[in-house]
This record gives C-alpha cells, structure tokens and sequence, in this order.
C-alpha cells in the first residue's frame, strides 16, 4: 500500500536518506548501476494508477462522483486506474481538483506521474494552485484560465 506519508520519509523524515545525501553520493563518481543499487530503498518508483487508486480509497470519494466532476469518460477513467493508459497531466489535475486534493499531495502525485511540479511563477501553474487551494471546481478554474488567455486543464 502506498502511503502519501511516503513525502516524508523521502525527506529525511525519522533518519532516512535526504534528498541532498542522494545528489552527493550520485556525485561521488560511482557508476549509475552501482548508485541505484545501494540507494534503492531511498529512490521511489511508484506507478501512477496505484498511487491513484489508493488516493481514491484514502479520500471516500465514489468513483461515480469523480468521473462526473472530473469531466473524464468512464472508460479512460477505468483504463488509468488499471494502468492500461497513462493520464497526460491535464487529466491527473482534473482528477486532483474533483477529489479537492491539497497542494502537497497534488505535487506529490504529479511527482508520481512523472510530470512536472506546479510552479508558482509560471502563470498557468498560480491559477491551478490558486483554484487548489481555495477548493474550486475545474469549471470555475477553467473559467479563470481562459479569462486569462492559458491553457485550460
């Protein structure tokens, strides 16, 4: 079962390996192989549907509700959790907005997905955090995407 308490220990939570103990054993100069080898329980890999799943479970939202509020077709809902299609990120924070995700586990579940962290200097990224941490739905933060000339989600 993957935890979102999972963040912490990744950063240096109860005397695990940081994050900047990582950057200095991978520039010690031993080969890649030999650095993920003996890093391998600090270097998480964890696939995106499980993370996903066990969210949805950890949240109680019905998979019916967030279908509808996400805006996403059942299937490709379904195909997601099963691992069989990988969301671009536009529909991961879709799925993040409907379950009102907090900040820090929208960066960590885009962390999981492999995309890249919401920014707040970047315009587009502000407005989805904002829409994030004041709890919007997609339609309202689409709504102030498009008013501002970006990218909907």
């Amino acid at each position: 079962m993957i935890v979102l308490s999972e963040v912490e220990r990744f950063q240096g939570a109860s005397g695990e390996v940081t994050t900047q103990t990582l950057l200095e054993r991978l520039r010690a100069g031993q080969s890649i192989t030999e650095f993920f080898l003996e890093n391998q329980d600090a270097i998480y890999d964890f696939p995106l549907n499980e993370c996903l799943k066990e969210y949805i479970l950890q949240k109680h939202v019905p998979s019916a509700k967030l279908i509808r509020e996400s805006g996403m077709n059942r299937r490709y809902y379904y195909d997601i959790l099963s691992g069989k299609r990988r969301p671009d990120q536009n529909y991961v924070l879709r799925l993040l907005l409907a379950l009102q995700a907090p900040t820090a586990d929208v960066q960590w579940l885009l962390r999981c997905a492999r995309y890249p962290l919401l920014y707040v200097r970047n315009r587009r990224d502000a407005v989805i955090l904002y829409a994030i941490e004041h709890t919007l739905s997609i339609k309202e933060c689409n709504r102030m995407l498009e008013n501002l000339g970006l990218e909907e989600i």
